[in-house]
């Protein structure tokens, strides 16, 4: 979640350029100053979060570009998956992407979700 909104804010970054906003519990900068978010999460955040990109069209082809994230709802286990929210639930915003983190590398994570920008940006020149 670091990752992707530094990317956000810097505006060279690919991230931006597919990404509009990132929504996680560690983003909470009001609960964080106040104390509050520590102390109903005191073993660490959630590893599920938002993501709205900028084009429904990205948010329905990410999942497709992407090697170690799956497409599917989270069932509790422990590989990380994505999920275009509006396929599955009707009248959810189109824009976005719901994301479970799992246990496999870091990198290889972000190396995964970089490609997979790149190629919808690939696509839509």
């Amino acid at each position: 979640v670091a990752w992707l909104q530094k990317g956000l804010e810097d505006p060279g970054s690919i991230i931006g350029q597919v990404v509009s906003k990132v929504s996680h519990a560690s983003l909470q900068k009001d609960a964080l100053e106040e104390g509050w978010l520590q102390k109903q999460m005191p073993g660490g955040y959630g590893a599920v979060f938002s993501m709205w990109l900028w084009k429904p069209e990205h948010a329905r082809r990410l999942a497709s570009k992407l090697y170690i994230f799956q497409h599917a709802a989270s069932l509790g286990g422990v590989e990380s998956l994505v999920e275009w929210r509006a396929m599955s639930s009707k009248g959810e915003d189109p824009l976005i992407i719901r994301v479970s983190v799992g246990v496999e590398d870091l990198e290889d994570m972000k190396a995964d979700l970089t490609q997979g920008f790149m190629a919808l940006l690939k696509e839509s020149s």
